[in-house]
This record gives structure tokens, C-alpha cells and sequence, in this order.
């Protein structure tokens, strides 16, 4: 069964000295400091890939990140040159900044078990075992590693 889906790829460039696998994206490294990322249809949830993905994910999560950058650039430099495709971003290689931003309608998962601990900086109803929270909260992490990540306050993430 055909589909519409792009899993994996298999490039080879030249000057190529590195290639990345992420959990989502795929990262080429070029000799000359240039990095071609790839963002594929692979699904992940809680650290595990899917063995199917969705069709065209990966085109909307490089179309949104790409747009973001472009839109920040006069605030804070990025590593964006170009997208010659959909699915693909050309930039420099940098020092990443490992911070990742969760929206949340639910508190469940970590930010539950953080919450039970007492350490989250925000209230709600304590009668509620899975919190639907009374509005959109966003909670910060910073990715160790692909299975592990680190819950911070504001104050961390700016020192």
C-alpha cells in the first residue's frame, strides 16, 4: 500500500560529514558548517516513534518553524538560510540553546508527577486527578538527551 509519507531518507551531499537521526527530523552536516535538516512525517509521543507517520507532518512542522524564525530574526538571531522545500531547512551550525516549550490544555505525564511533588509554578483544583486546566498553560523543558528531559522555572532558563 502506497502512501504519502516520508519516514526516512537516504542522502548523500557533497562535503558531507555527518548525518543525524532525530526522533522527527534528520539532520545533514556539510564540511563547510551548513546543516540540512529534513523534518519528516515520523510521529513520536513520549519519547517512542510510531511505526507509522502522518502524511505531510513534516512539511507543516518545517513551514511553521520556518516561519517562526523569519518572523523573530530582528529579535534574536537564528541558524535559517533558506527552505528549498517544504520538508527542508539550510542553515549555519551553531551551539543549539536545548530549550523546549510545551503547550498544555491537560496536566498529565511529568508535569503531573511535578505538580504532586509541588514544584510547578502555577495552581490548580487539587480534587482533580488529570487537571483539565482552566486555560492554556505553557511549561518549559530542557532536552538532556532524546529520553530525558528536565523541568525549569524562568529564573533557570535565564541565568
Amino acid at each position: 500500500m502506497a502512501t504519502n509519507t516520508l519516514m526516512y531518507t537516504d542522502f548523500t551531499f557533497i562535503g558531507q560529514t555527518n548525518k543525524y537521526t532525530g526522533k522527527v527530523r534528520e539532520v545533514y552536516t556539510l564540511d563547510n558548517d551548513t546543516i540540512i535538516v529534513v523534518a519528516t512525517d515520523r510521529l513520536s509521543a513520549f519519547d517512542v516513534v510510531m511505526p507509522r507517520g502522518i502524511p505531510f507532518k513534516g512539511q507543516i512542522l518545517n513551514q511553521i518553524a520556518t516561519h517562526m524564525m523569519q518572523s523573530t530574526v530582528d529579535l534574536v538571531p537564528n541558524w535559517i538560510l533558506s527552505t528549498p522545500d517544504p520538508n527542508v531547512a539550510v542553515g549555519k551550525k551553531c551551539t543549539p540553546f536545548k530549550l523546549e516549550m510545551v503547550i498544555r490544555g491537560y496536566l498529565s505525564g511529568h508535569a503531573a508527577r511535578e505538580y504532586k511533588a509541588g514544584t510547578m509554578p502555577f495552581q490548580v483544583p487539587s480534587s482533580l486527578l488529570r487537571p483539565r486546566l482552566t486555560r492554556v498553560t505553557m511549561t518549559k523543558t530542557s532536552v538532556r538527551n532524546i529520553f530525558w528531559k528536565l523541568g525549569l522555572f524562568l529564573n533557570q532558563i535565564i541565568s
